[in-house]
């Protein structure tokens, strides 16, 4: 038998468990006290009476509850903690009991309400001796504990009682992380394909809805991360509290959630459901004492009963995808379902997007420009680049026809740069007194280096900063102002202009213009074509001039197509126009001619019967 130090080094080297090394402690003791060498060896006896209150003292502060049943069922050796984790009085162990009648009054006391019915029958077990050798229980009070019984030879057992509710609730971390989202609590994406592949082998008609927050990058960008988490966990919560028992909600990206219906016989069940859900994000969302309206979008797609094949899984996925892009093309805050035409579309999209591809290095693209007029002085003070694609089999397109795949695909950014350059060589060949106006889309606004590559193109061509002119449009830069702000007075350090375009569709807050210090307002074509005819759009014109000229902003009126408009807004008192009155955007040698004759076009102009004006658009401008 080792002595008691040679158990204690045993242990602390972790060779043994506390539960073991206890009761070979307790065995050491009772063979000191019971052998014969107690007796014969006074000396010894002393030694080991010595070492047993070392061994009590030890039991007493070893951090765990320790019991010592002997072989008729009596609890000879208890300490505090011991008392405490089986939720009774220390009086009580005191006088040595049974362990049925521990057992009895750890029933009384609810001790065993938060186990299950199968734990029970095993704590029970112990009486007869069927106890596991470890097991946990969970107190009421959420204690949880960790038993280890130890068997001797002579009969009896030695029990440890630990305390491992902190490693306990690590474990149910972990293990919930491995299915679950530690920011909203939602099914992850393993979770949420697990349980597809299921439904689609269960065949039991499903559906799956895709949930976006609209702008969720610009809510981050302006917001915050900590507004970001705390909009995400606030949609799970409205998301999940519109679907079924048993409808699985997960997140499966950063602020992209998914849902499976199942099982669904119509597809009509979550459509109802996803409206729900959009009606549920128009309740102000609050966030540090201020209220703030989102919005989601919601791709839903269906598989019927019946109909479910090894791929539907995937398939169904691909299709509540775009869906997704069915109601962002809508305008967002809502809900489309997916239907046949959308996979043509999607086929025609990315066949599409291969050309594009293609037409940048085969060099399809051209730059056609549509001239800015100033009112004051009937000459032509600038030109609009606008972009135009030459199909090799569908001819000329125009930018309405692929933009907004550039703009989506990121092809914008290299695209855009292209034009930038190709517009500045080009007005190299023109009057300095000519600028150049260039759009630029939100995804060129947030993209990093454009300042830098503006900067190098100007030093690359040497156009004067003066004669660039950028225009932007709200919707650009309502998402991300501040980030937008930093861009455009960084673009305005270097000496080039910024226009807002569109102005009066959007969002057309005043904000905007005092914040971003814009050159020109570009009044949209809305409101000019029936500004002669309907009050309340020559109101709207009226304003925004008077406001522009206390601002000291120029104004450009858009789409300008008849004599009667052009006689109006000019008593409106807009500084410049453009439209089809004057020109159609033109190739590079079309606008050459119109800023060589436009003297000769404009006395043309006012007779409408003219066949040298006739002549002179056939020839220039058409």
């Amino acid at each position: 038998m080792k002595s008691f130090r040679e158990l204690s080094a045993a242990s602390a080297r972790g060779r043994k468990s506390a539960a073991t090394v206890v009761a070979r402690w307790l065995t050491l003791a009772a063979e000191r006290l019971s052998g014969p060498q107690a007796v014969a060896f006074p000396t010894e006896a002393l030694e080991a009476l010595a070492e047993i209150a070392i061994i009590r003292t030890a039991i007493n502060h070893v951090g765990r509850g320790v019991q010592m049943i002997d072989s008729t069922g009596r609890i000879v050796v208890a300490n505090s903690q011991a008392a405490e984790m089986l939720g009774v009085s220390l009086e009580f162990m005191a006088a040595k009991p049974l362990e049925a009648e521990v057992m009895a009054e750890q029933w009384r006391r609810d001790e065993f309400n938060a186990c299950s019915d199968q734990l029970r029958r095993q704590i029970a077990g112990h009486v007869t001796g069927n106890q596991p050798p470890r097991f946990r229980r969970q107190r009421p009070n959420g204690q949880v504990i960790e038993v280890e019984n130890v068997r001797l030879a002579g009969g009896g057992v030695v029990r440890t009682h630990t305390d491992v509710t902190a490693r306990h609730e690590a474990e149910q971390r972990i293990a919930f992380l491995a299915h679950n989202d530690f920011l909203t609590g939602l099914a992850n994406r393993a979770s949420f394909q697990q349980a597809i592949d299921e439904a689609a082998r269960d065949d039991c008609g499903f559906a799956v809805i895709l949930v976006d927050v609209d702008h969720f990058k610009q809510v981050n960008d302006t917001l915050g991360h900590h507004f970001g988490d705390a909009l995400l966990q606030e949609v799970a919560r409205r998301v999940r509290a519109q679907v079924r028992e048993g409808d699985v909600v997960a997140r499966i990206g950063g602020d992209e959630l998914a849902l499976l219906i199942a099982p669904v016989p119509v597809c009509s069940v979550a459509e109802a459901i996803s409206a729900q859900i959009v009606d549920a994000m128009r309740v102000p969302f609050e966030y540090a004492n201020q209220m703030r309206v989102f919005s989601v979008s919601l791709g839903v797609a269906f598989v019927p009963l019946g109909t479910a094949e090894p791929a539907a899984a995937e398939l169904v996925q691909w299709q509540a995808d775009m869906a997704l892009y069915g109601a962002k093309t809508k305008g967002r805050g809502c809900w489309c379902a997916f239907d046949p035409s959308m996979a043509v579309r999607e086929t025609e999209e990315r066949r599409t997007l291969v050309e594009l591809r293609a037409a940048m290095d085969d060099g399809q693209f051209e730059v056609f420009y549509q001239p800015i007029i100033d009112l004051r002085r009937d000459t032509i003070s600038g030109f609009e680049a606008l972009i135009r694609w030459r199909h090799p089999l569908r001819g000329l397109l125009a930018a309405c026809e692929f933009i907004p795949l550039i703009e989506s695909s990121g092809l914008i950014v290299p695209i855009g740069l292209w034009v930038l350059k190709r517009a500045c060589l080009d007005a190299l060949e023109w009057p300095d007194a000519v600028r150049i106006l260039v759009n630029l889309s939100s995804r060129q606004v947030s993209s990093p280096g454009l300042v830098e590559s503006v900067s190098q193109t100007l030093a690359d061509t040497g156009l004067s900063p003066h004669r660039l002119e950028f225009e932007v449009t709200e919707s650009s830069i309502v998402q991300s102002v501040r980030a937008a702000e930093q861009v455009l007075m960084s673009l305005r350090g270097l000496g080039v202009r910024i226009a807002l375009d569109d102005f009066g569709t959007g969002y057309s807050s005043l904000s905007h213009i005092r914040e971003l210090r814009f050159d020109t307002i570009k009044i949209d074509r809305s409101f000019v074509s029936d500004a002669a005819v309907r009050a309340d759009c020559g109101a709207i014109v009226r304003a925004i001039t008077s406001l522009a000229c206390d601002l000291g902003i120029e104004t450009i009126a858009e789409g300008v197509e008849t004599e009667r408009q052009l006689d109006w807004i000019r008593g409106a008192g807009c500084d410049e126009a453009q439209g089809y009155l004057f020109s159609k955007p033109v190739p590079k040698a079309a606008a050459d001619i119109l800023l060589r004759d436009w003297s000769r076009l404009m006395l043309t102009r006012g007779d409408h019967q003219s066949s040298e004006k006739e002549t002179l658009k056939d020839e220039f401008i058409q």
